[in-house]
């Protein structure tokens, strides 16, 4: 679909971790399709956790750390597509700086490992 609507993708870590946890989507197989010629952005962000009828989700809110798992997926990702700019997402419950750079700190770490 992507090459036929010539497009790019915005590669959204902590969605696709949200996804596998409340639907069973299988991560590796995703990764292990996506066109990462096409990738141009990665997203990362924390989630919370719900629970809706008894049973628990997550929800891709935005407002907290990135979670270890999404860091692992990610690290994945850059070692199958290499390094590609990233954004970290926080919408609501923003922190003081010293979080959000300790964050971005997370993401030149894992940067360095495949530069």
């Amino acid at each position: 679909m992507v090459e036929e609507a010539d497009c790019n993708i915005l590669f959204d870590v902590n969605n696709i971790y949200v996804s596998h946890k409340n639907t069973g989507e299988d991560i590796n197989a995703y990764i292990e399709n996506t066109p990462w010629n096409r990738v141009v952005e990665m997203h990362l962000a924390g989630f919370e956790t719900r629970e809706i009828n008894g049973e628990e989700f997550l929800l891709d809110t935005h407002s907290r750390p990135v979670y270890d798992e999404v860091w692992r997926i990610y690290d994945q990702v850059l070692n199958q597509g290499g390094i590609i700019p990233t954004l970290i997402e926080w919408d609501s419950d923003i922190p003081e700086w010293p979080v959000l750079y300790a964050e971005m700190q997370k993401v030149n770490q894992v940067h360095h490992r495949w530069s």
